[in-house]
């Protein structure tokens, strides 16, 4: 099996949450968003996330571009 790219689970899910950490990525670093897509071509096996920000754009995004977002703690409210 040689040549052959080693299947990965994804770094996100549709539904997550997340934060942009790249400066170079086409939103400020701080923007957020929720994971609407995972991608994956057979040319490279490496995982792109489509995600649709707060302003209603949607972007695709490397995994080393995005971070979870912490969770709400509404107790703290």
């Amino acid at each position: 099996m040689l040549g052959l790219p080693a299947t990965r689970r994804p770094q996100f899910i549709v539904g997550d949450h997340i934060v942009v950490v790249s400066p170079s990525a086409p939103v400020p670093r701080g923007s957020v968003g929720v994971v609407t897509k995972v991608v994956m071509t057979e040319i490279d096996a490496v995982h792109r996330y489509q995600v649709k920000t707060e302003a209603g754009q949607s972007f695709t995004f490397f995994g080393f571009e995005l971070a979870l977002a912490a969770p709400l703690d509404h107790t703290a409210l």
